[in-house]
């Protein structure tokens, strides 16, 4: 008797259901555009199919809002058979030139991000200040606070700043952390990542597109590579210099590193102005 382990089949099975959800709305409301997120998921292709299924003239959308990894391959190709979006929409010129680059798709529009909006920093002097971001996954958590409360203890002239991800509680610090002492120099935030990102003048991250948007507030990106052999890093295109693995490594790289126009610029065009009135424009 061969048995099958099957993780996922509550996850499958919510798809399944969203499928026929949205087959049913699209009966009901007979829309002309259909958008959707597009980042690599199962049921984004469901709800393409889905439009396909019910009216073959609806143009399907697929809009890559966050960032795309270095190895992400899922949405550079096409499937068939109704599961592709007709458009795919970017967030930036940035983000375009990468999906032109990497894939197939020849409709590819960039209407921008709700992130475009710069940060007014009045002290544009480099403090003492480090924001750390992990992303929404609690092995990520441990990884960067481990890390950061063992160098904070050397580090006592640096404060650093804790920022979980919205889809965290602030109870899987304590689990992470456990018996261990948080230094003292370390905070837990509170307040929005406008006023964190005010606050300092460096940002310490893995996987998170945070680190975008800090960059692009004029912030130093630093890259916890914890030894690996590949990358998370949504600057892995121009932030090699900046990798740490370290307390050595990050102690120099504080010391000697200075902003960097290319980083700073990249990211400003991988989030742009909105104008989503380019989607009006759009014809089957």
């Amino acid at each position: 008797i061969k048995i099958f382990k099957f993780k996922n089949i509550f996850q499958a099975l919510q798809n399944l259901i969203l499928y026929e959800k949205v087959k049913r709305i699209i009966k009901i409301c007979k829309p002309k555009y259909v958008i959707t997120t597009f980042e690599g998921y199962a049921f984004e292709r469901l709800i393409f199919k889905s439009c396909s299924e019910i009216n073959k003239q609806i143009i399907k959308l697929g809009y890559q809002f966050s960032f795309i990894r270095k190895n992400q391959k899922s949405i550079m190709n096409k499937i068939g058979n109704g599961y592709d979006p007709d458009v795919i929409v970017s967030t930036g010129s940035q983000k375009t030139k990468i999906f032109r680059k990497h894939s197939n798709w020849k409709k590819i529009i960039n209407v921008g991000s709700p992130k475009y909006n710069l940060i007014d920093k009045k002290n544009k002097k480099l403090n003492k200040y480090i924001l750390v971001t992990p992303e929404a996954f609690e092995m990520e958590c441990k990884k960067l606070f481990e890390f950061s409360n063992l160098i904070a203890k050397d580090l006592i002239n640096y404060k650093f700043i804790w920022r979980l991800h919205p889809l965290m509680d602030n109870k899987i610090i304590k689990k992470i952390i456990k018996k261990k002492i948080i230094q003292s120099n370390i905070i837990i935030s509170k307040s929005s990542l406008q006023s964190d990102i005010k606050k300092c003048s460096y940002v310490l991250y893995r996987g998170s597109a945070t680190a975008i948007e800090c960059v692009r507030n004029g912030l130093i990106p630093i890259y916890y590579k914890n030894n690996e052999n590949f990358t998370i890093d949504p600057l892995y295109l121009v932030n090699k210099n900046n990798e740490v693995n370290n307390l050595s490594d990050i102690k120099y790289l504080i010391k000697n590193i200075k902003k960097n126009k290319k980083i700073i610029n990249y990211c400003k065009m991988y989030y742009e102005k909105q104008n989503w009135n380019k989607i009006l424009t759009l014809q089957k």
